[in-house]
Parts: C-alpha cells; structure tokens; sequence
C-alpha cells in the first residue's frame, strides 16, 4: 500500500525487512512481487554498503535518481550503520556527490526493503525497522512446487491493472471515511503508523500493534547479545575491574572473538566494549576505567 499513500504520510517510512531461516524461502521474490504493480518492473536490487563511507556515497548516487524503493538484498551480516540509520529516519538527504565536493540535498520520497537469512539488527536499525518473517518450514525451501501461480512476476505482469485498482481501492476506501489515524503508534514514524493503522483498521486487515509488540520482543537485535554477555561476565567475574585478557575467555565467543588470549582479539574486544560502555542491560553498567594509560572494565549495578 505504501506507494499509492506515499504523498500523504508527512514523514519518513521504516525499513521493510523481510528475514527467513533458509535461502531460497522467496524474500526477494515477495519484494519484487510486492513492488511490481507500482513500478511496472522488477525493482533494483543492492548489496549493502560495508563501510560509512560507502554507504554515504551509495546513498546519495541512488537517491539522487529517484528510486521508488531502495533494496538491499542478502544482508549477510548484522545490519548496522549510521548513515542508513539517518536515511531511514529523514525526509532530505545530504551527502557529498562522488568524486567531488559537491554537497546535495535530495528528498526521500521511496520505501526501504531489506532481505536476508534470520537478519540480526542493532537497536538503532531495530527502531527504524518493520518485519516481514517467511517461514517455509521445509530446510529445502528452492525444492517446493505446487505453487498457485508458479511465475509469480509474469503472472503480475499480466494482472498489473487489477492490482493496482485493489490498491487504490483499499487506499480510498480509508479516504472515503475520513483518513482516520490508526492505534499503531511508532517514534519517528508517527505519520506512517497512523496511516498504516488506520487503512488496516479501516479495511479489517489483521491488528498492526500485535505484530509490531512481537518484534519488540524477540528481534534479534544487539540488546539480546549484551544481556548474554553481562549475565556471563556477572556470574564469573562479580563486579571485580579486569582487564579485557581476563575477559575474553568468559564473553569472547558470545562476541565471535577468539579466547584463546590473542592480541588482535583483546584490541577487537577493548573496541567492542567501548560501544557498549554507558548502556544499562539489566540493571548493570558497563563501565571502563583509565589508569596510567591502560584500560579495565566492571560491571556496575544500577
């Protein structure tokens, strides 16, 4: 519904993130299903930008063409960046055109989409993020037949018309009654959520807070990865200050780091525990220490 109700939400629109068990489970073709009826072909597909620098490049090159949706497909990794971060929570975007000092400022008028195998998101991207969960509940997903269209995009194709009229109708429907604002309240996207909810509660579509209170819940987000890691150093550590070589045999491998006491891993485990440091989890700060130029970690109770 997003495409025909875009110019009447005042605001800027989550990413759609839609996250499988297995490849093959179909997430890249229900974007390019879902997408297809508006734009009259399969949409543009990206991988996701492994640095800032790259992302904030790669932004404003796609946004500068006017792209009805922006795609990543087969997020690999957690998804985490501040520059996307920024994006998906703005109306304008600035950044530098490539290769020179030019400085653009560009609207944001498309929809974000991601995809990927049981995506893990930060809690910046995890605010900013709606979830679309497939599951095909088979380990051999791409081995399924039987399907009720089996060319899903040419069957789109040839009934663009009606799809897009039972969009429509669905839009006016809403407007008919008024635009009423809807129970879904989201921070940052207040607009969206209020058209969302409201078209949904309008045409009896399934409730919109049930699905958002779930993903709240049991998002996999990096929140989750920080209680583990505080319950372990809690239980065999106590409030002692250690250095990050005494840490990394309890909570290395909640962080995919080698306990073994390497160097490389201490220094990743001393910039991991920077990240974390001032964030309460549980009722325990992470709290760093500097003395004559070294660094150790305690948990404080708070």
């Amino acid at each position: 519904m997003l495409p025909y109700v875009r110019d009447l939400i005042f605001g800027p629109t989550p990413l759609h993130l839609f996250t499988k068990p297995y490849p093959g489970s179909g997430a890249t073709l229900l974007v390019q299903a879902l997408y297809y009826p508006t734009i009259g072909r399969r949409a543009a597909m990206q991988s996701m930008p492994t640095t800032e620098v790259e992302a904030e490049y790669r932004m404003t090159a796609t946004l500068l063409a006017s792209p009805e949706v922006v795609v990543f497909d087969n997020v690999r990794e957690t998804l985490d960046s501040g520059q996307l971060a920024t994006a998906f929570t703005a109306t304008m975007w600035e950044g530098r055109q490539i290769k020179t000092s030019n400085l653009l400022s560009l609207p944001i008028n498309n929809g974000w989409a991601a995809t990927g195998n049981n995506v893990k998101v930060s809690d910046e991207i995890a605010r900013r993020a709606i979830p679309i969960r497939l599951d095909p509940l088979t380990d051999h997903p791409f081995d399924r037949t039987g399907f009720h269209h089996p060319n899903l995009i040419a069957w789109i194709d040839d009934h663009r018309s009606e799809l897009i009229h039972a969009n429509l109708t669905l839009g006016q429907a809403w407007v008919a009654e008024g635009m009423p604002r809807g129970s879904l309240v989201v921070g940052m996207y207040e607009d969206w959520s209020g058209v969302a909810s409201g078209i949904a509660e309008v045409v009896g579509l399934p409730d919109l807070r049930g699905n958002w209170s779930e993903w709240n819940e049991s998002r996999p987000s990096d929140s989750n990865q920080i209680r583990k890691i505080v319950a372990a150093w809690w239980t065999e550590l106590g409030d002692r200050q250690v250095k990050a070589r005494e840490l990394l045999p309890v909570i290395g491998l909640l962080l995919d780091l080698d306990p073994a006491g390497e160097r490389a891993s201490e220094t990743a485990l001393g910039i991991r525990l920077r990240g974390m440091q001032g964030r309460v989890i549980d009722g325990f700060e992470i709290v760093g220490h500097d003395v004559s130029g070294s660094r150790s970690w305690r948990l404080v109770q708070r």
